[in-house]
């Protein structure tokens, strides 16, 4: 059976196709502040959390968060702060999977956390008692 040039050129641009396709999650993040700001800016509060929105837009600036998801599966997260108020660097360990278009992040004694892949955005979802720190977004360093 001979295959003619173009049928070759459509089953090599059909394979890289597909290979460009797949949705890669492993690699270093950093939180996004001005995705993060609109999050916290959308969140619908009531009560003392309302009156705390200003503030946490404030810390957020001074906070920086970065997240590495390794080809494994490992998760490593540092969170530092840089204001006026001295704060040792805050690390986690845990796991990651991607599923489909969908990063779920496991830390052990910590809601799960979800992230729907945007490009070279993550924009994450974690339960939390506070709605204020509930969404935020990383982006792909």
């Amino acid at each position: 059976m001979r295959i003619s040039c173009l049928a070759a050129f459509q089953i090599a641009w059909l394979g890289l196709s597909l290979v460009a396709c797949r949705t890669s999650a492993a690699g270093s993040y950093a939180l996004d502040f001005e995705e993060t700001k609109v999050c916290v800016t959308k969140a619908a509060l009531a009560g003392e959390e309302a009156t705390m929105r200003d503030s946490t837009i404030k810390l957020l600036q001074t906070t920086n968060v970065d997240v590495l998801l390794e080809e494994g599966g490992k998760m490593t997260s540092t969170t530092t702060f840089s204001g006026p108020e001295a704060f040792a660097p805050q690390k986690t360990v845990g796991t990651w999977k991607l599923d489909d278009k969908r990063v779920l992040i496991q830390v052990k004694g910590i809601p799960d956390t979800t992230c729907e892949v945007d490009g070279k955005r993550l924009r994450c979802h974690k339960p939390t008692p506070n709605t204020l720190f509930s969404d935020y977004v990383l982006v792909r360093k």
